[in-house]
């Protein structure tokens, strides 16, 4: 993998899964058997992947092809196939993984920042923007495994020329058609089909939520000082996170004590 600075991570997702993450720190990650859609190419989307798990992929065209007929005069046949495509899969995956949209250097020309992609707006209604990497990157570190865990990678996902490639995969390596996600995914190796979690405790100290249209909007400036950048974004599109708590969210909580009371004065009358 090349090796690039690492800056600023973001999550899209629902509103209150979002403030939940925020707030206690529960990293859900989804089977690769999920996101993977058992390997069914017509299920393929932004977020579904056939060849997730996928151990070698080969697509060469146009090949020029000699058939030799084994009965009759034998006589070779000259033809021209536009593409051929094959991969290498199992019939299960398992593992989990959990991604996010990566802001690097190389987002940057000049000290410029380039605008997150519009299309990512497409996985949820906001955003959860990870502001200190180093610190986030630790507490998943940190995090207790479970004992079907085998172990724990993370790293920026590499896009390859999905019509031209002959090569081994890994799920670090994705077709070029996903290239705008600009992919960081945490990896659980496990022999688990279905989702975990890890418990980071909670993000407020290191992260802001968002609405979706507002990361479109960040303003990012570089600072080669620091090897960083600094982050700039409107605050009346801050829905929680460092302190800054909007109504919305102050609202949500509340209706989550109320939930919480409900069930337990249910609980009490059982």
């Amino acid at each position: 993998m090349n090796q690039r600075s690492l800056f600023v991570l973001v999550k899209y997702g629902k509103l209150d899964r979002l403030i939940s993450l925020l707030e206690t720190g529960k990293l859900y990650l989804s089977s690769v058997e999920t996101l993977r859609a058992s390997g069914d190419k017509k299920q393929d989307n932004h977020q579904i992947d056939h060849l997730e798990g996928a151990t070698r992929y080969f697509s060469k065209g146009p090949v020029d092809l000699t058939l030799t007929p084994t009965v009759g005069n034998g006589i070779p046949i000259k033809t021209k196939a536009l593409n051929l495509t094959y991969a290498v899969k199992y019939d299960l995956v398992p593992g989990n993984i959990c991604s996010f949209y990566s802001v690097t250097d190389e987002d940057f020309n000049s000290g410029k920042f380039r605008p997150i992609d519009r299309k990512m707006v497409e996985f949820g209604s906001h955003a959860i923007i990870i502001t200190n990497v180093g610190e986030f990157l630790q507490r998943i570190e940190k995090a207790l495994p479970a004992p079907n865990w085998s172990g724990l990678k993370y790293g920026h996902v590499e896009y390859f020329d999905e019509s031209d490639f002959v090569g081994d995969l890994d799920l670090f390596k994705k077709r070029s058609a996903y290239s705008y996600q600009q992919e960081f995914r945490v990896l659980i190796e496990s022999n688990q089909l279905t989702p975990a979690m890890l418990d980071l405790g909670s993000l407020h100290d290191i992260a802001v939520v968002v609405s979706s249209d507002a990361t479109l909007k960040l303003k990012l400036k570089y600072d080669s000082s620091l090897n960083g950048v600094r982050l700039d974004f409107n605050s009346k599109n801050v829905e929680a996170g460092n302190g800054g708590f909007k109504k919305k969210f102050l609202l949500y909580r509340l209706i989550m004590k109320f939930r919480d009371w409900i069930l337990i004065v249910m609980s009490r009358k059982k």
